[in-house]
Protein backbone atom coordinates (compact mmCIF):
# COMPACT_ATOMS: atom_id res chain seq x y z
CA UNK A 1 0.00 0.00 0.00
CA UNK A 2 3.10 2.65 0.80
CA UNK A 3 4.12 2.18 -2.39
CA UNK A 4 1.05 2.05 -4.51
CA UNK A 5 0.80 5.63 -1.91
CA UNK A 6 4.19 6.62 -3.11
CA UNK A 7 3.59 6.10 -6.99
CA UNK A 8 0.10 7.98 -6.95
CA UNK A 9 1.80 10.98 -4.91
CA UNK A 10 4.38 11.00 -7.52
CA UNK A 11 2.48 10.66 -10.45
CA UNK A 12 0.04 13.69 -9.37
CA UNK A 13 3.21 16.01 -7.92
CA UNK A 14 4.59 15.25 -11.68
CA UNK A 15 7.89 14.90 -9.87
CA UNK A 16 8.88 12.25 -12.31
CA UNK A 17 7.59 11.25 -15.59
CA UNK A 18 4.33 8.73 -15.74
CA UNK A 19 6.14 5.87 -17.37
CA UNK A 20 9.28 6.06 -14.64
CA UNK A 21 7.02 6.45 -11.82
CA UNK A 22 5.10 2.95 -12.79
CA UNK A 23 8.13 1.35 -13.70
CA UNK A 24 9.76 2.54 -10.41
CA UNK A 25 6.99 1.22 -8.32
CA UNK A 26 6.75 -2.23 -10.20
CA UNK A 27 10.22 -2.25 -9.48
CA UNK A 28 9.92 -1.30 -5.88
CA UNK A 29 7.34 -4.72 -5.54
CA UNK A 30 9.17 -7.08 -6.81
CA UNK A 31 12.85 -5.65 -4.86
CA UNK A 32 10.36 -5.41 -1.25
CA UNK A 33 9.01 -9.06 -1.62
CA UNK A 34 5.40 -7.81 -2.87
CA UNK A 35 5.42 -9.78 -5.72
CA UNK A 36 7.90 -12.31 -7.42
CA UNK A 37 8.57 -11.78 -10.55
CA UNK A 38 7.18 -14.57 -11.94
CA UNK A 39 3.98 -13.31 -10.53
CA UNK A 40 5.07 -9.70 -12.31
CA UNK A 41 5.70 -11.73 -15.65
CA UNK A 42 2.82 -13.42 -15.96
CA UNK A 43 0.21 -10.32 -15.28
CA UNK A 44 1.70 -8.68 -18.25
CA UNK A 45 -1.16 -8.61 -21.17
CA UNK A 46 1.18 -10.13 -23.94
CA UNK A 47 -1.69 -10.05 -26.51
CA UNK A 48 -1.99 -6.26 -26.05
CA UNK A 49 1.92 -5.82 -26.13
CA UNK A 50 2.08 -7.35 -29.45
CA UNK A 51 -0.53 -5.75 -30.76
CA UNK A 52 0.69 -2.34 -29.98
CA UNK A 53 4.25 -3.03 -31.07
CA UNK A 54 2.29 -4.42 -34.28
CA UNK A 55 -0.31 -1.24 -34.87
CA UNK A 56 2.48 1.21 -34.08
CA UNK A 57 5.22 0.67 -37.40
CA UNK A 58 1.19 0.75 -39.61
CA UNK A 59 0.01 3.91 -38.05
CA UNK A 60 3.53 5.40 -38.93
CA UNK A 61 2.91 4.03 -42.57
CA UNK A 62 -0.56 5.94 -42.84
CA UNK A 63 1.34 8.45 -41.61
CA UNK A 64 4.68 8.60 -43.65
CA UNK A 65 2.45 7.41 -46.94
CA UNK A 66 0.51 10.53 -46.64
CA UNK A 67 -2.69 8.80 -45.61
CA UNK A 68 -2.68 10.59 -42.38
CA UNK A 69 -3.24 13.89 -43.97
CA UNK A 70 -5.81 12.61 -46.64
CA UNK A 71 -7.61 11.53 -43.37
CA UNK A 72 -7.49 14.08 -41.90
CA UNK A 73 -7.71 16.87 -44.58
CA UNK A 74 -11.31 14.67 -45.42
CA UNK A 75 -12.50 14.55 -42.15
CA UNK A 76 -12.10 18.54 -41.61
CA UNK A 77 -13.45 19.37 -45.25
CA UNK A 78 -16.33 17.43 -44.35
CA UNK A 79 -17.26 18.40 -40.33
CA UNK A 80 -14.80 20.91 -39.68
CA UNK A 81 -16.99 23.97 -40.80
CA UNK A 82 -19.26 23.04 -38.43
CA UNK A 83 -16.80 23.50 -35.66
CA UNK A 84 -14.73 21.60 -33.12
CA UNK A 85 -17.57 20.44 -31.62
CA UNK A 86 -19.15 18.59 -34.44
CA UNK A 87 -15.76 17.25 -35.15
CA UNK A 88 -15.51 15.87 -31.54
CA UNK A 89 -18.76 14.24 -31.72
CA UNK A 90 -17.77 13.10 -35.20
CA UNK A 91 -14.31 11.31 -34.04
CA UNK A 92 -16.28 9.91 -31.38
CA UNK A 93 -18.72 7.93 -33.96
CA UNK A 94 -15.79 6.97 -36.08
CA UNK A 95 -13.78 5.38 -33.13
CA UNK A 96 -16.76 3.94 -31.44
CA UNK A 97 -18.33 2.10 -34.77
CA UNK A 98 -14.14 0.93 -35.20
CA UNK A 99 -13.89 -0.45 -31.74
CA UNK A 100 -16.94 -2.50 -32.75
CA UNK A 101 -14.36 -4.47 -35.45
CA UNK A 102 -11.34 -4.27 -34.35
CA UNK A 103 -9.88 -4.27 -30.62
CA UNK A 104 -10.04 -0.78 -28.73
CA UNK A 105 -6.22 -0.60 -28.36
CA UNK A 106 -5.87 -0.86 -31.98
CA UNK A 107 -8.21 1.62 -32.67
CA UNK A 108 -6.89 4.34 -30.07
CA UNK A 109 -2.97 3.58 -32.03
CA UNK A 110 -4.79 4.23 -35.38
CA UNK A 111 -7.23 7.26 -34.40
CA UNK A 112 -4.65 9.03 -32.18
CA UNK A 113 -2.51 10.32 -34.76
CA UNK A 114 -5.74 11.38 -36.02
CA UNK A 115 -7.27 13.49 -33.85
CA UNK A 116 -4.34 15.14 -32.71
CA UNK A 117 -3.67 16.34 -36.44
CA UNK A 118 -7.57 17.81 -36.74
CA UNK A 119 -7.24 19.35 -33.51
CA UNK A 120 -4.15 21.15 -34.94
CA UNK A 121 -5.30 21.88 -38.25
CA UNK A 122 -8.34 23.59 -36.38
CA UNK A 123 -6.13 25.68 -34.36
CA UNK A 124 -7.41 23.97 -30.57
CA UNK A 125 -5.98 22.28 -28.11
CA UNK A 126 -5.77 18.35 -28.90
CA UNK A 127 -6.27 16.93 -25.51
CA UNK A 128 -10.00 17.16 -25.71
CA UNK A 129 -9.94 14.82 -29.06
CA UNK A 130 -7.00 12.61 -27.78
CA UNK A 131 -9.58 11.89 -24.51
CA UNK A 132 -12.49 11.23 -27.13
CA UNK A 133 -10.60 8.61 -28.86
CA UNK A 134 -9.73 6.93 -25.55
CA UNK A 135 -13.64 7.03 -24.44
CA UNK A 136 -14.96 5.84 -27.31
CA UNK A 137 -12.95 3.27 -28.58
CA UNK A 138 -14.02 1.89 -25.15
CA UNK A 139 -17.65 1.88 -26.07
CA UNK A 140 -17.39 -1.43 -27.77
CA UNK A 141 -20.90 -2.72 -26.31
CA UNK A 142 -22.83 -3.64 -29.23
CA UNK A 143 -21.20 -6.73 -30.83
CA UNK A 144 -19.71 -9.83 -28.99
CA UNK A 145 -16.93 -9.43 -31.19
CA UNK A 146 -15.56 -6.16 -29.83
CA UNK A 147 -14.22 -7.26 -26.97
CA UNK A 148 -12.77 -10.69 -25.36
CA UNK A 149 -14.71 -10.00 -22.07
CA UNK A 150 -17.65 -9.83 -24.52
CA UNK A 151 -17.23 -13.10 -26.31
CA UNK A 152 -16.83 -14.68 -22.80
CA UNK A 153 -19.91 -13.87 -21.79
CA UNK A 154 -21.75 -14.54 -24.74
CA UNK A 155 -22.05 -18.57 -24.37
CA UNK A 156 -22.37 -18.68 -20.76
CA UNK A 157 -24.87 -16.05 -20.35
CA UNK A 158 -26.52 -17.80 -23.30
CA UNK A 159 -26.58 -14.51 -25.38
CA UNK A 160 -27.13 -13.73 -28.59
CA UNK A 161 -26.02 -10.94 -31.06
CA UNK A 162 -29.26 -8.66 -30.62
CA UNK A 163 -29.13 -8.80 -26.65
CA UNK A 164 -25.72 -6.86 -27.17
CA UNK A 165 -27.75 -4.69 -29.85
CA UNK A 166 -30.45 -3.85 -27.12
CA UNK A 167 -28.32 -3.34 -24.62
CA UNK A 168 -24.80 -2.16 -25.98
CA UNK A 169 -26.36 0.62 -28.41
CA UNK A 170 -28.05 2.57 -25.58
CA UNK A 171 -24.69 2.34 -23.46
CA UNK A 172 -23.11 3.79 -26.18
CA UNK A 173 -25.30 6.68 -27.14
CA UNK A 174 -25.46 7.71 -23.42
CA UNK A 175 -21.42 7.80 -23.46
CA UNK A 176 -21.46 9.47 -26.18
CA UNK A 177 -23.89 12.09 -24.72
CA UNK A 178 -21.89 12.12 -21.52
CA UNK A 179 -18.43 12.32 -23.59
CA UNK A 180 -19.99 15.96 -25.60
CA UNK A 181 -21.10 17.34 -22.26
CA UNK A 182 -18.43 16.68 -19.49
CA UNK A 183 -15.13 16.22 -21.99
CA UNK A 184 -15.04 20.02 -23.25
CA UNK A 185 -15.27 20.79 -20.10
CA UNK A 186 -12.38 19.25 -18.70
CA UNK A 187 -10.56 20.04 -21.69
CA UNK A 188 -11.63 23.21 -23.45
CA UNK A 189 -10.97 23.87 -27.23
CA UNK A 190 -8.62 26.93 -26.51
CA UNK A 191 -5.84 27.63 -24.43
Amino acid sequence: MAILLGMLVLMVGGWLPLVATVFLGALLMILTGCLSSRQAYSAINWQSLVLIAAMLPAAKAIEKTGGLNLIVEQFVTIIGPWGPGFVLAGLFLLTSVMSLLMSNTATSVILAPVAFQTAQSLGVQPEAFLMTVALAASTAFATPMASPVNTLVMSTGGYRFVDYLKLGLPLQFLIFVLTMIVVPLFFPFSV
